[in-house]
């Protein structure tokens, strides 16, 4: 395979994981338990050596280069200086919606419409 359809797959596999990094903050927020974070700490080297590794082995048949992981690297850091911290305001405005939506049941009109 093409050696720049290689770096381009794995850019798009750093940012990949960048974007797990974020929803794992996001359901963190949102599931706030010493269980969750036990979960998503087993999960994130698990998930990190799937996406690098099953990628490696599928496009270039296990070959290990020094410029697939720098690729890895950089999707990783371009995500995060582009996408993340737009993605991570609306996850936090989502939050506190649901915050706000699940406060509505302690009033008295929410105690009237959610009986």
């Amino acid at each position: 395979m093409n050696n720049g359809i290689i770096f381009a797959c794995f850019v798009m596999v750093g940012a990949v994981f960048k974007e797990y990094l974020c929803i794992v903050n996001f359901l963190k927020m949102i599931f706030r338990s010493k269980i969750c974070d036990i979960i998503f700490q087993v999960l994130l080297p698990i998930v990190l050596i799937g996406l690098f590794f099953i990628t490696n082995l599928i496009l270039n048949m296990g070959e290990m280069r020094l410029y697939t992981i720098l690729a890895f690297m950089f999707g990783y850091v371009l995500y995060g200086l582009t996408f993340y911290k737009i993605l991570d305001n609306l996850h936090k405005t989502i939050y506190n919606k649901l915050t706000k939506i699940g406060g509505i049941k302690y009033t008295k009109l929410g105690r009237f419409l959610l009986k």
